[in-house]
């Protein structure tokens, strides 16, 4: 399953390449495809995200497990996602605040 996950880099505690480490660790049987930091921007404030294309085996519901784990490490509110092109926010399961919807406009695509 094609995967591209959008991850905020202004709170997170880890580097790009640790952010990497990370994803490899958590996502077996995957291949990383793709990276690069872009602008983005989180609640109307610009923010250095990290671009990320997997190519998985697992099935989408196994990927949010994993990017829900990946949101928590990340110390993430939500990481955007889109499987095989269609596009929605895996929220870290800790988060107790408003739940906001996808936005195309927003995603940084590979």
């Amino acid at each position: 399953m094609e995967t591209v996950l959008n991850i905020g880099l202004n709170n997170n505690p880890k580097t790009p390449e640790g952010i990497l480490e990370v994803i490899e660790a958590l996502f077996s049987f995957t291949e990383l495809s793709e990276h690069r930091i872009e602008m983005g921007e989180f609640n109307g404030n610009p923010e250095n995200t990290l671009v990320v294309e997997l190519d998985s085996r697992l099935d989408a519901e196994w990927m949010r497990v994993n990017i829900e784990i990946l949101c928590d490490v990340l110390t993430q509110e939500s990481i955007a996602v889109k499987f095989n092109g269609k596009g929605e926010l895996v929220f870290n399961p800790a988060y107790k605040g408003e739940r906001y919807e996808f936005n195309e406009d927003y995603f940084l695509n590979i």
